[in-house]
């Protein structure tokens, strides 16, 4: 469920149902023993099943005869039992650390754990599992049958089962050089890692650089690396999460673009200079490079609200002195879900301390907003493109001042039914055909439906980072009027898939069950779904009716 409560049902002879008992249930049944964790993701094998908290705990039960179980032993549980290896309460003893292999990185948690025994996703085969830590390193542990472990064959250890079976979690050490684990995937009898170029090494704090090709790395203000926001960085950092993207132009091309920025631009953007406005609003266009955001994401949405540094540092003050436990625990949960596959948000990663400062300061300041799911998403990006802690921070202030974001912190039905009006209108004149089916399929488009979370990030949760980056570019430049005809646009292509998906070609039809069920599985899979080039083609001809424009 949303709060991390977990339900089972089903066969359980083998107490995969963690129910404490070996008896099937036909109605869903809460894991009682899971009561006091919040879980954020679960997988489940053959007859075995492993539940994450958000913590970057594990906790396993059901059938263990092939050691999948991580704990150790060979055989069954029908209660979750905690793997000790990655357990938040167990703290770094000499003997944890030899037993396990794993205390490999300076930085830990604030139990004493290293960054590799803090999970950040797990996946299940039919009798193996496999982990990702926030150090980017994989972990995996039950049959060995088929090689599915990835374990050469001296790194196995022969126990009470079958040869080759790891009963414990063990560290996959054979990946290639420079890269780091993405993404996790079990079959049933094999494995897959996705990798990715490797970002760097981050330092622990300022007081302890890292060296990078020789050099130690400049710091921030926040203690994050600053030489690794701008140029190469950033660019495998978005390519890292826009699964099926391409970055727009090149290394050379976005240099410079960067430097005609920073000569025509940064100077000239207030002062009502006309020239070469058509150049830079072309080239604004097509996205911005990654290190130009830094600067003028501020500098085009300016300071409404009035952020001054004496405030910012009041308001951090305050901040950190406050004990709000409950604050505390919805962060825990919700940073290591923000763009899990960059392991730069979970607690041990290089932005967990930056992020969390940043939200912290939001809740303290706008009390009337406190912390709720999606700011996380919003301060990910910001904390992205900043160097600089105030300039991230007072963005972030100014940037829920404005439209759609003032309808949805804190939330207005009032103001949203007026987005939801514009967003209507945009669609029915873009692409009538898409309003009409949407409309009579029944798919909400009120208060609880897409559009809502949508906005309620503007899109940073639901779409690759690639395009994402790109749109806040455009609102930087366009305004709010840009989230609008890109929510049209979207909206045209996932009704367009899902209806070719279910063969549909008459909105006339009798099949408003299946379009509406294939629409709802595709806004759950937009990441991958969405055409990023079609996308940009569409808003190109899309605009807002002079009703919406006026609404707006």
């Amino acid at each position: 469920s949303t709060s991390g409560t977990v339900y089972s049902f089903g066969r359980g002879d083998c107490g995969e149902l963690g129910a404490g008992d070996t008896k099937d249930c036909h109605s869903p049944m809460q894991i009682k023993a899971l009561a006091d964790h919040s879980i954020v993701q679960l997988a489940a094998g053959a007859k075995h099943a492993v539940a994450l908290t958000a913590d970057g705990s594990l906790f396993t039960w059901g059938l263990g005869e092939r050691g999948q179980l991580g704990i150790g032993v060979f055989g069954q549980t029908a209660v979750p039992l905690e793997v000790k290896q990655f357990s938040a309460t167990v703290q770094g003893s000499e003997e944890s650390r030899n037993s396990a292999d794993k205390w490999t990185m300076a930085e830990s948690d604030q139990n004493g754990r290293s960054q590799s025994c803090v999970l950040t996703a797990v996946q299940c085969g039919e009798q193996h599992c496999m982990a990702i830590a926030a150090d980017a390193t994989v972990w995996v542990w039950g049959s060995n049958e088929f090689g599915q472990l990835g374990l050469a064959n001296a790194d196995c250890v022969t126990k009470a089962g079958n040869e080759g079976d790891q009963p414990l979690p063990r560290r996959v050490a054979s990946l290639p050089e420079g890269e780091i684990a993405q993404s996790i995937h079990c079959s049933a009898n094999s494995s897959l890692i996705l990798m990715a170029p490797s970002l760097g090494t981050f330092p622990a704090s300022p007081s302890s650089p890292s060296p990078l090709n020789g050099k130690d790395i400049p710091q921030n203000h926040a203690g994050t690396p600053s030489s690794f926001k701008t140029g190469s960085f950033l660019s495998n950092l978005v390519s890292m999460v826009s699964p099926g993207t391409k970055q727009h132009g090149g290394k050379d091309n976005d240099e410079e673009t960067a430097l005609y920025f920073e000569k025509h631009v940064k100077k000239n953007l207030h002062t009502g200079d006309k020239r070469g406005r058509k150049k830079t609003e072309m080239l604004w266009r097509k996205g911005l490079p990654a290190s130009v955001r830094s600067w003028l994401w501020p500098m085009a949405l300016g300071n409404p609200v009035g952020v001054t540094p004496m405030l910012f540092e009041e308001i951090k003050k305050r901040a950190a002195q406050q004990n709000d436990s409950t604050l505390a625990q919805d962060l825990e949960q919700d940073l290591p879900r923000t763009f899990p596959g960059l392991h730069l948000y979970a607690r041990g990663g290089a932005f967990y301390k930056e992020l969390r400062a940043e939200l912290e300061m939001i809740a303290t300041f706008r009390p009337d907003i406190g912390y709720t799911q999606g700011l996380s998403y919003m301060g990910a990006v910001l904390a992205m493109f900043s160097t600089d802690e105030f300039a991230s921070w007072a963005l972030f202030v100014n940037l829920l001042a404005q439209q759609p974001l003032r309808a949805c912190y804190p939330s207005n039905n009032s103001m949203m039914r007026v987005h939801t009006d514009i967003f209507l209108v945009t669609l029915r004149e873009f692409n009538t055909q898409s309003y009409e089916l949407i409309l009579k399929a029944g798919v909400r488009t009120d208060h609880g439906g897409f559009l809502y979370q949508w906005l309620h990030t503007i899109f940073a949760k639901f779409l690759p980072l690639s395009i994402v980056v790109r749109l806040w570019d455009l609102f930087f430049l366009d305004g709010s009027s840009v989230f609008h005809k890109a929510a049209a646009c979207l909206t045209k292509q996932l009704v367009e898939q899902a209806a070719s998906s279910i063969g549909m070609n008459d909105i006339r039809g009798d099949n408003m069950t299946d379009f509406y069920e294939a629409f709802m599985c595709l806004l759950k899979q937009t990441p991958y779904t969405v055409k990023e080039e079609l996308l940009w083609a569409d808003m190109d001809t899309c605009s807002l009716p002079a009703s919406a424009s006026n609404s707006l």
